[in-house]
């Protein structure tokens, strides 16, 4: 048996943190969430995370910086950006990003792009 995808979540909103981690985990994935920049930093910097999923409005750390920290630790093209503000110019082009609101589905289906180093990008404009 496969050892399942580890994803790490940064979303300072409890519905949609709690929502994201409960789907994921129902189609296999270890998931770890995170309501501030600060504590996915220190869950980052542990490690063994395959992927990053985090809002860019984050309390104590910005999601920009986290991003940041998530490439020098050679996250590389494993980072989802959701953010409810029009970002998407301002980030690598190597990140992907989903536009809040988003379904779920289009969330797995990003996951899923993601993980499988996808040369598509995955912009999704809720």
């Amino acid at each position: 048996m496969n050892k399942p995808y580890s994803v790490l979540i940064a979303e300072d909103e409890l519905l949609l943190a709690r929502s994201m981690e409960a789907f994921l985990k129902m189609h296999g994935f270890f998931v770890k969430t995170c309501e501030n920049g600060k504590q996915a930093r220190l869950a980052l910097l542990k490690g063994g995370f395959d992927l990053l999923i985090t809002d860019l409005s984050l309390p104590v750390i910005n999601g920009f910086d986290l991003i940041k920290e998530a490439g020098q630790l050679e996250m590389g093209n494993r980072i989802i950006v959701i953010s409810g503000d029009h970002a998407e110019e301002h980030l690598h082009k190597k990140v992907r990003y989903i536009k809040k609101p988003f379904s779920l589905s289009d969330l797995l289906r990003c996951v899923n792009k993601c993980l499988k180093q996808d040369k598509e990008k995955c912009i999704i404009q809720g």
